[in-house]
């Protein structure tokens, strides 16, 4: 039982709604009519209350809840875990599919409420509130496979993922069909090289993808070694991002610095975001973008990963501002501007820094353990999703978890 604490009026409380100590004025009158917070000045009359407060709880439109388990206000006031559960203030993850192959990379995008991820070279989609564990194909190549360094990204009306011939290993382009969201079965196309990482604009049909030695663009509906466009053939690009600033811009790093290009030029001259300590390479496996930040992850040397950030497109100085240190490892990686979350698969642990402007050092936090080999990472606004890639076949997992 809670007692809640009204100050400034000289009032005292008993629980809320319990009538057998109900509210009462100065005078001793029972000024309590239900179980909402009622207030009343010393001459009995209503009046706001100057601070409220609530022993052992928070007060939340009226009413003492417990924030640290309550699925309705989670943390705070108002932060809804949609059912999933609260637990120390964080919602509880909940997965949305289970009983599938090797799961890996997700991906998402605002023209559609669709959590993609590809699993064994098949792309299955589900509806980001949950979809029942029945999963829509939205693709099968029985003569490919997918691979733990497979890519997905998804534009305004098409998907595409990196997959792999099984008798050459020869890294293809898959293209869905147009569609809102694709549901044609589409095609595989070869596009060249070995493609590392594969990102799209939300709003358009723009790919981009970075292979060997290079970083390239085109239209995924109809992506091929013919259609795309060359922005870059300098060593070391390694991922590769996209910010919705401007007119839209296409950012990557290099062993020497981190460039970006315009979406909309017919041809780039990269400008350069922040130009890499000649002293070391910046070797960054993984790059988000919002339209005032980009953060990647660095891989420093001694297996210690760190994560850093650069005001996007004001640049800044070399290293960047670091925001999280000393890491063991980071498997997939999501950020944004509120948060930066990323997967350890060996150690079964989802961790997070939940201050993105001014870092956590070496303070992360583990936000979810006892995962199996969580992969693939990505966010929306509202929820965290992650796949977790199993022991063996039938195992693999895709999970979320309310932000």
């Amino acid at each position: 039982m809670r007692g809640l604490l009204l100050l400034g009026l000289g009032l005292v409380t008993a629980c809320v709604g319990d009538d057998s100590n109900p509210l009462t004025d100065a005078g001793g009158n029972d000024v309590s009519t239900n179980n909402d917070v009622t207030t009343t000045d010393t001459g009995g009359g209503d009046a706001p209350a100057d601070v409220l407060t609530c022993d052992g709880g928070s007060v939340c439109s009226g009413v003492c809840v417990d924030t640290q388990n309550d699925d309705a206000n989670c943390g705070t006031c108002g932060h809804s875990c949609n059912g999933d559960g609260c637990a120390k203030g964080m919602c509880k993850p909940s997965d949305l599919l289970t009983g599938l192959n090797f799961p890996t990379n997700l991906a998402i995008s605002p023209a559609f409420p669709l959590v993609f991820v590809v699993s064994n070279a098949k792309v299955l989609s589900c509806s980001r509130t949950g979809c029942g564990n029945s999963p829509t194909a939205m693709w099968t190549g029985t003569t490919y496979t997918t691979k733990q360094t497979s890519s997905l990204a998804a534009s305004k009306s098409n998907i595409a993922t990196q997959v792999f011939n099984t008798s050459n290993q020869q890294a293809w382009g898959y293209l869905a069909g147009a569609g809102n969201p694709p549901t044609n079965p589409g095609v595989a196309t070869t596009i060249q090289g070995s493609i590392v990482n594969i990102a799209a604009f939300p709003d358009d049909n723009t790919g981009v993808y970075e292979w060997d030695y290079g970083v390239y663009k085109c239209d995924i509906s109809n992506c091929s070694s013919s259609q795309s466009k060359s922005l870059d053939g300098e060593d070391g690009e390694k991922t590769v991002a996209v910010s919705m600033a401007g007119n839209g811009n296409i950012i990557w790093p290099t062993f020497t610095n981190i460039k970006y290009c315009d979406r909309t030029a017919t041809t780039c001259t990269p400008s350069t975001l922040m130009s890499a300590n000649t002293s070391s390479q910046l070797v960054a496996p993984f790059m988000n973008a919002t339209k005032t930040t980009v953060y990647w992850v660095q891989n420093a040397s001694g297996n210690k990963f760190q994560i850093y950030s650069c005001p996007f497109p004001g640049g800044c100085a070399p290293p960047g501002k670091l925001l999280v240190d000393a890491e063991t490892a980071v498997d997939g990686f999501a950020a944004d501007d509120n948060g930066i979350y990323w997967t350890q698969s060996t150690a079964g642990i989802v961790r997070g820094c939940l201050d993105a402007k001014n870092g956590c050092g070496t303070n992360a936090i583990d936000i979810v353990t006892n995962q199996a080999h969580p992969s693939g990472i990505v966010m929306d606004a509202k929820a965290v999703f992650w796949s977790q890639t199993g022991g063996s076949a039938g195992q693999g997992k895709v999970t979320r978890m309310m932000r």
